[in-house]
């Protein structure tokens, strides 16, 4: 496997559409036509609540200044350190920062550029097949999905979309000086400029995504270790620490029973990650009792105690989750 493989973003188990931006929707032309083309006041780029979704994304999300970020002084020190010759370009950059760089120009508009950095199709996908019906009040949602959008309202979808690059970052990138990454879909959605109307549970959405992450750990490591490579001490640390906070839940909120398939498990593996996927779609469509939500904060405020003897990891971890729960 060669250097640049093992950094650009992959999901384990999931290479096949479920990040629709590297591959054409199974259903319609599978063509990006760029967010320019959603901005208009008659779209998504008007004044109203339910028509400002690019507006917001435009002047307060972060990912759309992604592609902005390679070009700044600290990722021109962070390319030199791993012999880029520019972060702006290189694929170890751009897979995550501006995607429509490795969309083919079959599959993209002149107006798909990657100076967006992540914008509408790299959540939603390729619009080529929906964009002009989406808006139709008899267009169902089953016919939107069908022609190539991706569902978010399925909470294991999401979490998949946004995991692939929030996760297992490869440690050349940290020793260059990128931030760490550590998986927290509530937190991260909660930290996002609102642009949707739709309401979840935040412990629902966390719990998934524990899942996601634990999966996506897993499967790193474990392949890894099939090319003889050994994980550093902090993804070990990030591996166990996530493997802790999955058995919280599977123990607060048994959708997929007490144990679910975690227990027993010391090292990262390709069973252990298959486990996690099942429960991450698992939970995605459990209904959320009503008890679930406290008695998952129940477990994490009683393993936070000194006398649990939380980890570092895990004690940061539980913090970050009890501050994306409240």
């Amino acid at each position: 496997m060669s250097r640049t493989r093992r950094i650009l973003p992959t999901l384990f188990f999931l290479q096949t559409g479920v990040v629709a931006i590297f591959s054409a929707p199974a259903e319609g032309p599978g063509v990006h036509i760029g967010a320019v083309n959603c901005q208009t006041s008659g779209c998504h780029g008007g004044a109203g609540d339910l028509s400002r979704q690019h507006t917001i994304w435009f002047r307060a999300d972060r990912h759309s200044r992604a592609h902005a970020t390679l070009t700044t002084a600290r990722s021109a020190r962070m390319a030199e350190a791993l012999g880029m010759e520019n972060a702006a370009t290189d694929v170890r950059c751009t897979s995550c920062h501006a995607p429509f760089a490795l969309v083919p120009a079959s599959q993209k508009l002149a107006t798909a550029r990657p100076e967006e950095g992540v914008s509408c199709e790299s959540c939603h996908g390729a619009s080529g097949g929906w964009v002009r019906s989406h808006t139709r009040p008899d267009y169902t949602r089953a016919q939107r999905v069908a022609a190539g959008m991706r569902d978010l309202e399925d909470l294991y979808l999401r979490s998949n979309t946004c995991v692939a690059c929030h996760q297992a970052l490869a440690p050349e990138l940290i020793a260059a000086g990128h931030p760490r990454l550590h998986f927290d879909q509530a937190g991260l959605s909660d930290r996002e400029p609102r642009h949707w109307k739709e309401i979840w549970s935040d412990s629902q959405l966390w719990a998934v995504g524990q899942f996601a992450a634990l999966r996506e750990l897993s499967g790193h490591l474990a392949q890894k270790a099939a090319g003889g490579a050994k994980p550093t001490p902090e993804e070990l640390a990030d591996w166990e620490s996530t493997l802790a906070l999955c058995r919280l839940i599977a123990q607060a909120a048994p959708w997929g029973g007490p144990s679910a398939g975690l227990e027993g498990q010391s090292s990262p593996s390709l069973d252990l990650a298959r486990a996690a996927d099942a429960l991450a779609k698992q939970g995605a469509k459990a209904a959320w009792k009503k008890e679930w939500p406290g008695a998952i904060r129940g477990a994490l405020e009683t393993a936070a105690r000194p006398a649990a003897g939380p980890s570092p990891a895990l004690k940061a971890k539980i913090q970050t989750a009890l501050h994306s729960l409240e």
